[in-house]
């Protein structure tokens, strides 16, 4: 797990373990220079990404989020900059039997149609072989402060899309060393009718406007 944003003690760690995941089979990837660490860079770190997926035998690696990760001489705005940023990560997936998961955020452009949305350029929507989309249930009765959400697939270079799938987020704690430690998870809650693009639109008002 290669994480900018969170801290894997406080975030990562527990959530994990919320989930029953085997910490043992989990590593956070860092590299050192000198007395300091610092967050992996693309494509510059590729052979050091390398060596951890054979040393760890790792079969999934997560960038979260995946700007974050990139080198600023790479131009992420452009199709070529992207694809030239990541061209060595996916021969080194390919070559090593590697899933890679990234996590992009959407831009603000509401009117642009759902691959288009992703931060970026749309080099990376192109480079993925699979584009799944996580939002809000619009059907959940508490709004956008309910817990549900909803999974739906975007894109695929595989075959067919999946169903869009719906998930509960649970609150969950537990005491360890005197301290009590809160988390969340994710629990399944079957599947939804609605599409990544429909998921997508801009949400309209019931009532029209006097505009």
């Amino acid at each position: 797990i290669l994480n900018a944003e969170d801290a894997a003690e406080v975030s990562t760690g527990p959530r994990l373990r919320a989930a029953d995941a085997d910490l043992a089979r989990v590593e956070e990837l860092t590299v050192s220079t000198g007395e300091y660490e610092r967050i992996i860079t693309l494509p510059d770190d590729v052979p050091k990404l390398e060596t951890w997926v054979i040393e760890t035998r790792a079969r999934l690696l997560v960038l979260d989020p995946l700007m974050m990760f990139i080198s600023e001489q790479a131009d992420t705005n452009k199709d070529h900059g992207i694809r030239r940023a990541l061209a060595g990560l996916a021969m080194m997936a390919e070559r090593r039997n590697l899933a890679v998961l990234v996590a992009a955020h959407l831009n603000k452009d509401e009117a642009k149609r759902m691959l288009y949305r992703v931060g970026g350029s749309v080099g990376l929507v192109g480079l993925a072989r699979s584009v799944l989309f996580l939002t809000h249930d619009p059907d959940d009765p508490d709004g956008e402060t309910g817990n549900l959400r909803l999974l739906a697939h975007a894109a695929s270079n595989w075959g067919e899309r999946s169903a869009t799938l719906r998930y509960r987020i649970e609150q969950v704690s537990w005491e360890e060393d005197g301290q009590q430690i809160r988390t969340s998870k994710v629990v399944p809650d079957g599947e939804s009718d609605l599409t990544a693009e429909q998921l997508i639109a801009p949400q309209r008002s019931k009532e029209p406007s006097k505009v």
